[in-house]
C-alpha cells in the first residue's frame, strides 16, 4: 500500500508541476504578445542611410509609446509598407527648407555633428510640417530615401516608434 501511494502523490505531484509549468508559459507567451504588439518593436537595419550612426545590419528596439521630438531616430513606414529608420527634423508647425545643400529648420540653419558627409548641392523648396505629421531624414543624406522623396509620416498612420536601443555592431542606448 504505501508503494501504491507513494505513486500516486508522485503521478499527482508531476501533474501539478506540468500544470504550474503550462500556465507560466501561456502567461509568458501573452506578456509577449502584448509587449510586442503594443509596447516596443524590433527591427533590422537594411542599408547605409543612418551612417555613421547606425551601421547596416544592427538590430534596434523602438518604443512604441514615446511622443517623437527633434532629433530622435524614429521609425517610420512608407507608403508602399516599408519600415525605415530615420531622424526627426520637423515638427508639425516647422519650416524645413535645404538650400544649396544646407538644411534650415524655422529658417535657421541647422547644425548637425552626426551626418556622415556634407549634403550635395542640393535644393527642397521650403515646406510646413502639417498638423500631426513629422519630417524625417537619414543621417547619410546623400543616398538617404526619407521626406525629401515621400513627404511628411502622419503620426497616427505611419509612425511606428522611437529607437531606444541599437545592438549588434555596437550597443548604444538613446
Amino acid at each position: 500500500m504505501n508503494i501504491e501511494n507513494s505513486r500516486v502523490a508522485r503521478k499527482q505531484q508531476n501533474q501539478a508541476s506540468t500544470k504550474e509549468w503550462i500556465i507560466s508559459l501561456a502567461i509568458a507567451l501573452i506578456a509577449v504578445f502584448i509587449l510586442r504588439t503594443f509596447i516596443i518593436g524590433l527591427a533590422i537595419v537594411d542599408g547605409p542611410s543612418m551612417l555613421n550612426t547606425i551601421q547596416d545590419g544592427d538590430r534596434i528596439v523602438y518604443s512604441k509609446l514615446s511622443t517623437p521630438k527633434k532629433g530622435d531616430i524614429v521609425v517610420v513606414v512608407t507608403p508602399d509598407g516599408t519600415k525605415i529608420i530615420k531622424r526627426v527634423i520637423g515638427l508639425e508647425g516647422d519650416t524645413v527648407e535645404i538650400k544649396s545643400g544646407v538644411l534650415f529648420v524655422n529658417g535657421k540653419e541647422k547644425k548637425e555633428n552626426y551626418i556622415k558627409e556634407p549634403m550635395y548641392d542640393y535644393d527642397y523648396k521650403k515646406i510646413t510640417v502639417p498638423k500631426n505629421e513629422i519630417f524625417v531624414m537619414g543621417d547619410n543624406r546623400n543616398i538617404s530615401a526619407d521626406s525629401r522623396r515621400f513627404g511628411t509620416f502622419n503620426l497616427k498612420d505611419h509612425y511606428e516608434g522611437k529607437v531606444v536601443l541599437e545592438f549588434w555592431n555596437s550597443f548604444k542606448l538613446y
